[in-house]
């Protein structure tokens, strides 16, 4: 009896000492002097990531290990994902402890593989009132009471129109107004949804942070017309909706990253009037270390009928507006402060043809040293992107940097990357430049370093630090294919 207590006792030790901790990645923020994300040792952080949503009940995805080692493998190291409010606040002053439960469960499935998760309130043209799915609560937008009946004055029904169109309906544009002007308590309610998920996730750092809404529209532009100029419904509207969140998620959270949105055609110029119309991140200046400036790029949104266009005026449009917007972003972030991640717009296809656009934004992305989260597949269960998609995906990229970046660039026919930067010797974490070897370099690479450097490989990174570095110097690193 006693030698078979003594087996079990041995066994339990066995199981529980075989049992890996969770882990816990580290918080990430912003800076009060540069227009980058940073980490605990002071790098410079860059994420490529992916969307995961389902906009209607259970409100959530649930991909498997499998899917989750894949996106590790592409270089995936943040997910947006839909935290949707009828989910967690499906009626007033009711909260889901099943659905947060199932989130943060989800989240430290994400930390498992190395990513971070942004928590995104998701919408698109508020609820099924107007044609979508509830992203904003029933019970909330019933708050709102039109002056006409939807859709006036489109005619028709839901299936005659596309959906971004019903946002133009005068009931839609009057529920946006009425959510940023807090009538019947409309901005109390979504100010409280963001303070109780902030209280359940304020000590939860494998969140990077809270995006306040998706794609908010501009407002009543029947009583107003003038808010449909971006910078005017940034200044007016959007900016006091933000205000007011931040100012319920900072009672509970004074850490995590807030992420706020202009209008989706707000930056395309930098000024007050075609720009975001913020002058400031939520909160002030104090939190210019703590927020982040949401963008979508799609040459769609500036240009009608961009799906039909052949394929040479597409490129015309992606040469020259994407410059405008990613300047402009550029210079909304050094004068309000905090960070910028494009949250939607790759355009990336799930198919061979057509990879030119997903080229020319990640281009551009890189040259700023800017983060994405693509939307290709978000909305797909089982997650399964094809291997042309997942090839898109898998780019090198100096993911983190211990010093001041100055040029990054990855040609997708070639596969030669090319990573620039000042090392800074007071950081003492290594570089960290991704290496995919799934999808990229099928055949193997080969690396260069400077003198001065020293490059360890290890799985799909290379580790790079400095070795009897001086002053100001620019040191490179470059990845060729074999």
């Amino acid at each position: 009896m006693l030698a078979k207590a003594i087996l079990i006792f041995l066994s339990l030790i066995k199981y529980t000492t075989s049992i890996t901790p969770p882990i816990q990645l580290n918080y990430i923020k912003t800076s009060a002097t540069d227009p980058y994300f940073h980490d605990e040792h002071n790098r410079i952080r860059i994420f490529h990531g992916i969307n995961r949503m389902h906009k209607a009940f259970p409100w959530y995805v649930n991909d498997s290990d499998i899917v989750l080692e894949d996106l590790q493998a592409i270089g995936i190291n943040i997910v947006r994902l839909g935290w949707f409010w009828s989910g967690f606040n499906p009626s007033p002053g009711v909260f889901n402890a099943t659905y947060l439960h199932i989130i943060q469960r989800q989240v430290q499935r994400f930390a498992d593989h190395g990513i971070h998760t942004l928590l995104d309130m998701h919408q698109d043209v508020m609820s099924s009132k107007f044609c979508l799915y509830d992203g904003v609560p029933i019970w909330v937008v019933d708050k709102s009471i039109p002056r006409h009946p939807f859709p006036w004055p489109l005619t028709g029904n839901c299936s005659s129109r596309g959906w971004m169109i019903n946002s133009l309906s005068e009931a839609a544009a009057k529920a946006y107004q009425d959510l940023y002007d807090n009538t019947n308590g409309m901005l109390d309610d979504l100010a409280m949804f963001w303070s109780t998920s902030a209280s359940n996730f304020v000590n939860n750092s494998n969140v990077i942070g809270y995006e306040i809404i998706n794609e908010p529209f501009a407002g009543d532009f029947y009583q107003d017309p003038s808010i449909l100029i971006p910078g005017i419904a940034g200044s007016k509207n959007l900016a006091k909706m933000y205000e007011k969140v931040a100012s319920e998620i900072r009672k509970q959270d004074d850490r995590h990253i807030i992420f706020y949105e202009p209008v989706t055609w707000g930056m395309i110029f930098d000024n007050k009037i075609i720009g975001s119309g913020f002058t400031q991140v939520p909160g002030g200046d104090s939190y210019r270390n703590r927020s982040a400036l949401s963008f979508h790029y799609y040459c769609s949104t500036f240009v009608p009928g961009y799906d039909k266009l052949p394929k040479w005026r597409k490129d015309l449009c992606d040469s020259t507006v994407a410059p405008l917007v990613f300047s402009a972003v550029k210079k909304d972030i050094q004068q309000i402060g905090g960070a910028a991640i494009m949250t939607e717009g790759l355009s990336c296809p799930n198919d061979i043809g057509g990879q030119e656009e997903c080229h020319i934004v990640q281009s551009h992305l890189d040259q700023q040293f800017l983060s994405w989260t693509d939307y290709a597949d978000s909305q797909n269960y089982p997650f399964a992107p094809n291997d042309a998609l997942k090839t898109l995906w898998s780019r090198t990229y100096a993911r983190a940097i211990a010093g001041n970046p100055r040029n990054m660039t990855f040609n997708p026919v070639t596969l030669d990357f090319e990573f620039c930067y000042v090392p800074n010797v007071s950081i003492k974490a290594p570089t960290e430049i991704f290496i995919p070897k799934t999808y990229t370099y099928r055949n193997g690479f080969e690396v260069s370093c400077d003198v001065g450097l020293i490059c360890i490989e290890k799985g799909d990174v290379l580790l790079v630090t400095e070795e009897d570095v001086k002053g100001e110097s620019i040191k490179c690193v470059r990845v060729k294919s074999k």
